[in-house]
């Protein structure tokens, strides 16, 4: 714990990166710089041109409560209380996934896409989760109306606090049901309407949720990472109503398991989507499936 009187900034920092090291955290010195920040109502940029300025002893009881949280394995997202994804901010609670650089994998390809097919005018998303990737998307298609789905009502409590905090509110209607019945109801967009379909979707199997960190295991909703025991449950689950609710032409978006880059396309294949291209995110595993629907 660092001592309430005013203290350096790199001081609090190196004290704080020790205790996060020592105890096996990945990021020390990022947590860290991190959550100082917060603590001094600042950003992290900003924090480090001003490594001797002293911090006060309101944001130093704050910083260390936030350490002491960190050091319980609880995601900076989580003691924040949101995480900023494809430049906006999103509010995060312990009923949604965190969400994650890798995903942003989607929407870059989802804009690729939109400069040979044309812009979405209606999107789907799939356990939207905290609406990251819906409303990542809105951002990007100022045109475009889309409808986001989770079983979780509180899920899509937060999902809708965001659009409406990112303004995209009036295009973004956020709906509380099972993606299957929804599919095949035609409820999320009826047949053949939809331009796009997104997804990060549970595709970890039964067997790795028990190796993960207690970062995530312990603090994100199961739900929304275990697929089954192979960890394709979602997938067979969502592509037929997919297929029945995309327009000809239209493109399914699915975030998959590193290793998930031969299974998911041989499921889609057999679905009749073609063609479908595997993306890696920026280390080179493979992170996302594009499929159309003839």
């Amino acid at each position: 714990m660092a001592d309430t009187k005013a203290a350096t900034i790199v001081s609090l920092l190196q004290t704080a990166s020790h205790r996060l090291d020592a105890a096996g955290l990945p990021s020390p010195r990022l947590d860290a710089q991190v959550l100082l920040a917060a603590a001094m109502r600042t950003d992290r940029l900003s924090l480090l041109t001003r490594n001797t300025d002293q911090a006060d002893a309101e944001a130093i009881k704050q910083f260390d409560h936030y350490i002491d949280r960190r050091l319980r394995r609880e995601p900076v997202s989580q003691i924040l209380g949101y995480r900023e994804f494809w430049g906006l901010d999103f509010k995060v609670t312990a009923d949604t996934l965190s969400p994650r650089p890798d995903s942003e994998t989607l929407i870059a390809a989802a804009l690729d896409w939109a400069k040979i097919d044309g812009a979405p005018d209606f999107i789907l998303d799939l356990g939207t989760g905290t609406g990251c990737l819906l409303l990542a998307l809105l951002s990007e298609f100022p045109q475009a109306f889309g409808i986001g789905i989770d079983r979780s009502e509180a899920a899509a409590r937060v999902a809708r606090h965001n659009a409406k905090a990112l303004g995209l509110d009036a295009r973004a209607s956020i709906l509380v049901g099972d993606w299957a019945d929804a599919l095949a109801s035609g409820a999320a967009g009826s047949d053949g309407r939809l331009d796009m379909i997104i997804s990060n979707p549970p595709y970890i199997t039964a067997a790795a949720y028990k190796t993960l960190d207690r970062d995530v295991a312990a603090f994100e909703p199961i739900t929304a990472l275990v697929g089954g025991d192979d960890g394709l449950d979602a997938y067979r689950t969502l592509l037929p109503g997919a297929w029945y609710n995309l327009r000809p032409g239209g493109l399914l978006l699915l975030e998959i398991g590193y290793d998930q880059g031969q299974t998911v396309p041989e499921i889609l294949k057999k679905q009749g989507f073609d063609p479908i291209w595997v993306v890696p995110e920026l280390e080179r595993r493979d992170r996302a499936v594009l499929a159309i629907r003839p």
